[in-house]
């Protein structure tokens, strides 16, 4: 499988390569498979596996464009997409963000929002023309356009952000909120390249030892052990 730097939901720097790499091979433990992960830029990631390359790539967001080229898992835990704003500026909304997401954004659509290159983030936010969206090439790089005063709103999963106050950036911590609600709750998937020749069996496979880890309590006991919030 590719995967790509995303902690802390998966990092060669993590403990097992974090929640998610310990995820797949526990799941795939149940049908006697081995995994090996390799990790690469996002772009290239999504190549390998397009291509059949590789097998498949983890973690991916559900995007229907993408069912010509990959076949999705069921979901697993992941999380909130969050607009994330510097503390001390007066930066709001009196529309629902979750519930009302075209009118909040248009009430925001004088401020600069800092995006992730090639990220899915929410349907309305992403189709949203109007708004200037400033890309960055990983989600550090996004916060600390923030932090920078580059852009006025960072568009990002909420754990990404929490993990990245918590560690690169734990000076700037008291510096940024979230503008709650969260655009969206995201749920994670495997996806596998259609390209290879077998991948039913390993859907098939990843599917059966997910649901097994769900209904022995294991997949929340690796939430908890990785330090994944997750409302179940």
């Amino acid at each position: 499988f590719a995967s790509v730097d995303w902690p802390p939901y998966i990092s060669p720097q993590l403990p097992q390569q974090g929640y998610v790499a310990e995820l797949l091979r526990q799941a795939y433990k149940h049908s006697g498979y081995k995994v090996e992960l390799k990790f690469y830029p996002w772009a290239r990631a999504l190549q390998l596996t397009k291509t059949g390359r590789v097998v498949g790539m983890v973690p991916e967001y559900y995007d229907p464009s993408r069912e010509k080229d990959f076949v999705y898992s069921k979901p697993f835990p992941g999380g909130d997409v969050v607009l994330l704003k510097l503390r001390d500026n007066n930066i709001f909304t009196n529309f629902d963000i979750a519930k009302q997401t075209s009118q909040a954004l248009q009430d925001l659509k004088q401020y600069r929002f800092g995006v992730v290159r090639g990220y899915l983030n929410s349907p309305v936010f992403d189709q949203a023309k109007y708004l200037i969206k400033d890309e960055a090439i990983t989600d550090e790089l996004n916060l600390r356009k923030l932090l920078y005063g580059r852009v006025d709103i960072a568009v990002m999963d909420v754990q990404v952000a929490n993990f990245l106050l918590a560690h690169p950036l734990k000076k700037h911590q008291k510096e940024v909120e979230v503008m709650l609600p969260a655009l969206q709750y995201k749920h994670l998937h495997a996806v596998f390249s259609r390209r290879t020749p077998n991948y039913p069996v390993l859907v098939r496979a990843f599917d059966e030892g997910l649901a097994k880890m769900l209904a022995d309590g294991s997949l929340v006991k690796l939430l908890q052990k990785h330090n994944i919030q997750y409302d179940s």
